[in-house]
């Protein structure tokens, strides 16, 4: 995905982890992509399909929550702490036994009802528990339930 598409899904799945209780409130996104907040602000916009497209997507979901939502820019200079966090990648933190010898495991002892320490990129199992916020994890920190 183009990088503004990439920020804006960053923003529905900021949403969707740290409001998914919340209803009736304003929430204010802070941003150095300004591509992200026009098209936030603006309920989507004509320049990308997919932007537009994310963007309503975000909108359905904060009106259905009563979330009303607001973006505002700030200079990549003053975005530092995120910036450095984006930049990093440890491919050693995603990992899982591949797809075909996970199907072959289960065939021949059990499918487990639960992936544990698992996250929207390498979940085997639709019930998973990721290790932060993630809008599609059924838990966080599997360390913190029975």
């Amino acid at each position: 995905m183009h990088i503004n598409c990439l920020e804006m899904m960053a923003a529905f799945f900021g949403l969707q982890s740290f409001c998914q209780n919340e209803r009736g409130i304003h929430v204010q996104t802070c941003w150095d992509n300004s591509m992200t907040v026009n098209y936030i602000n603006a309920i989507g916009g004509t320049h990308s399909i997919e932007c537009n497209t994310i963007a309503k997507d975000i909108w359905q979901w904060c009106i259905d929550k009563q979330v009303w939502l607001t973006a505002v820019h700030i200079p990549g200079t003053k975005n530092v702490e995120a910036n450095r966090e984006s930049r990093v990648f440890s491919d050693n933190k995603e990992w899982m036994i591949r797809p075909i010898i996970f199907q072959k495991i289960t065939d021949i002892w059990w499918k487990p009802s639960v992936d544990l320490f698992a996250s929207r990129l390498n979940h085997q199992i639709s019930c998973y528990v990721s290790w932060k916020p993630d809008p599609e994890a059924s838990f966080i920190d599997a360390f913190s339930i029975t």
